[in-house]
């Protein structure tokens, strides 16, 4: 994404040799499908999910579910069936238990081209929801689960059933002494890690092991003092590569070596 387009580059050449205007502007979430011939953007602005055809450059819009506000994530499930959207604000339920206007994760079906499913991840206080929103969606490759971190969410880091969409369990992480400003640690970004998942804890400035099964934190690495906290994370092997933009670029760290984690 790039301003108001989707950019085509052509990787021998490293060449721009398309621009794909995208109503509403290039802020928000984008991934594409295995064999690379379908790219799907979630829009921030324009409130609609955009599947672009790499190969004809053909782009088809769908509305989110009715009040469907922003977006801030996206994934596709490992069999390519469907693609996972986290909503920021607009749920709607039929269920007088269930307010609406909090964040939801909603499922596209590819084959039906429609949003078929919708999941409330906001908690509620005297009626009203939290300002929580999906922030990272890492689907499990092997199952229909998929687990989600939570922006300015207590809950942390929810697992769920993607295969119909239901809440199994949440991590709900404590704010350590190092974020005495937030009850919520913002998980901005998960990855797998042998039998474990690795997290960031953008809030508590450190990383995280944690239980696959559990969600329980098995060790933690502070990644140190700056503002905002780290933001996004790769792991490559048994190495941990996290964006710290405030302490002015990347930090590599070994998972496997004991002295990685401070606790």
């Amino acid at each position: 994404m790039f301003s108001e387009s989707i950019l085509v580059i052509d990787l021998a050449t490293k060449s721009v040799v398309r621009r794909v205007l995208v109503p509403g502007g290039g802020h928000g979430a984008i991934t594409a499908s295995a064999d690379g011939r379908t790219i799907y953007f979630a829009s921030n602005e324009d409130h609609a999910l955009f599947l672009l055809d790499s190969a004809t450059y053909e782009l088809h819009r769908y509305p989110y579910p009715p009040g469907g506000r922003g977006a801030m994530s996206i994934a596709c499930s490992p069999d390519g069936s469907r693609v996972f959207v986290g909503i920021q604000r607009g749920y709607r339920s039929t269920s007088v238990d269930v307010p609406g206007e909090g964040c939801f994760l909603a499922t596209f079906l590819l084959d039906r081209r429609s949003f078929v499913h919708s999941l409330p991840l906001s908690e509620f206080a005297q009626g009203r929801p939290d300002s929580s929103t999906p922030a990272y969606i890492l689907p499990e490759p092997t199952s229909s689960r998929l687990y989600v971190g939570m922006f300015q969410g207590r809950p942390g880091i929810y697992l769920l059933d993607g295969d119909p969409l239901r809440i199994l369990r949440c991590s709900a992480t404590q704010p350590n002494a190092r974020n005495p400003y937030f009850q919520w640690v913002d998980p901005l970004a998960i990855q797998f890690f042998g039998e474990d998942l690795v997290a960031i804890h953008r809030n508590n400035r450190d990383l995280v092991l944690l239980d696959r099964e559990t969600l329980a934190v098995k060790r933690t690495s502070y990644l140190g003092e700056a503002p905002n906290g780290p933001r996004d994370l790769v792991v490559l092997g048994s190495q941990a590569v996290v964006t710290y933009p405030d302490k002015g670029g990347l930090l590599f760290l070994d998972l496997a070596a004991t002295e990685t984690w401070t606790s």
